[in-house]
């Protein structure tokens, strides 16, 4: 949905400002698009998703049905990339696990760790040849072509209106109520509660649009706002921590012990080891820990 103001910005300098700002981003995002398909290189795919999360979080704020099969060409090579990308971040994580728990010493749990591993690259095998396949059609020729085209005839009209400095005040309002969600569904049922989970998981989601509107809208908001986009950025990260070793439990439960090298009991050693972790990171976590310590985290 648009966020308009009766105010019209000075119509030449917005929309020069708008097309330079959008047509960076494409520019970045196609290519490191094409870069990634070819060596699958994690940092290519990392910016190329990024880039693609800032162009949707932009066409989404100007709304309109133009903007709409360009957000969906966006999404499905978000998808994409995301899929490969969250693999990567994945293998890397259970990596440093199980180097780790080789040097202590903790044999059975370094071989829970490699078994994750093994079956994580076999996903992330999967993952890279959909993404060799639909990610070129996603930035061809005729991609391209339709981006110019609405660059240069639909997107100026957005651009004439849309004031960003209001959707940044919507989403701060927004992000302090899900933070004051997160804190009532952690007081009433548990941190580690599935309703605490769920309310911490949308407070992420809010952090991370903040971040994305401040950064990819850089170019048409107050100083006050572009500030912020480091303070979100580092919130979005905390939780983001957070979010993760729930991920990986999740992952690791998966697992089917076979009874040889993988026993129930390295198992359970290693998911309270994570548990302990994943506890101990939400007391710590100044946005969310305040007043968790007077129901149990579990």
């Amino acid at each position: 949905m648009a966020h308009h103001t009766s105010r019209e910005h000075n119509g030449g300098q917005a929309e020069e400002l708008w097309r330079d700002g959008l047509q960076l981003l494409y520019q970045k995002f196609r290519k490191r698009s094409r870069r990634a398909v070819m060596e699958f290189d994690a940092e290519d795919i990392h910016q190329a998703r990024v880039n693609s999360r800032k162009l949707i979080t932009l066409l989404g704020l100007m709304g309109g049905e133009d903007t709409r099969p360009l957000i969906h060409n966006l999404k499905q090579a978000q998808k994409r990339l995301g899929r490969v990308r969250d693999a990567d971040v994945m293998i890397e994580a259970l990596k440093i696990r199980k180097k780790k728990a080789a040097q202590k010493g903790r044999k059975a749990e370094a071989d829970v760790l490699k078994l994750a591993i093994d079956i994580h690259k076999k996903r992330r095998k999967k993952y890279r040849r959909k993404l060799s396949r639909q990610l070129p059609k996603l930035v061809g020729v005729q991609q391209k072509t339709e981006w110019k085209e609405w660059l240069k005839k639909e997107m100026p009209a957005h651009a004439a209106v849309l004031d960003v400095n209001v959707v940044m005040r919507e989403q701060e309002v927004a992000f302090d109520q899900r933070k004051q969600d997160y804190r009532t569904a952690a007081k009433n049922h548990g941190a580690d509660s599935e309703q605490a989970y769920r309310a911490l998981h949308k407070l992420r989601i809010a952090a991370k649009g903040l971040r994305y509107t401040a950064s990819a809208a850089s170019f048409a908001i107050d100083q006050k706002f572009r500030n912020h986009e480091q303070k979100y950025k580092q919130v979005q990260e905390d939780l983001g921590h957070i979010h993760d070793k729930r991920v990986l439990l999740d992952s690791l439960r998966d697992l089917e012990p076979d009874g040889n090298k993988i026993t129930p009991e390295a198992m359970d050693h290693l998911l309270q080891r994570i548990h302990r972790e994943l506890t101990n990171e939400l007391e710590r976590n100044s946005i969310v820990g305040n007043g968790l310590r007077g129901k149990g985290t579990g």
